[in-house]
């Protein structure tokens, strides 16, 4: 049967969105806003920011598609990858969250 036991340890779970900083982080400091005699000679620059060609329904709702989508694929071949886990011995929850995670992780890293 089915259990309310999470597949993730605590300190598994509360290092998500430190991990998931760290990117973003990295983008900020090394990031360059364009120099100002650029800016005039290309307005071509900020069309996506005037127009909102970045954020509107539709790529929200692509985004969200996505996620879902990358979360079942995410889920189900690390299924496969653990065939046996019960019968086998290969390993417990913690052993399936743990390598949910990582790979969780990468996609998030990626995206």
């Amino acid at each position: 049967g089915y259990s309310g036991t999470s597949v993730f340890e605590d300190w598994v779970r509360l290092s998500f969105n430190f991990l998931c900083s760290l990117p973003i982080i990295a983008v900020g400091c090394f990031d360059q806003d364009v120099p100002y005699k650029k800016v005039l000679d290309q307005p071509s620059l900020y069309r996506c920011g005037r127009e909102g060609l970045d954020l509107n329904y539709s790529k929200m709702i692509f985004t969200m598609i996505s996620a879902v989508t990358h979360s079942l694929i995410l889920l189900f071949v690390t299924m496969m990858a653990f065939p046996g886990m019960e019968l086998l011995g290969a390993g417990d929850y913690y052993t399936f969250g743990t390598a949910v995670y990582s790979c969780l992780i990468l996609d998030m890293s990626y995206r």
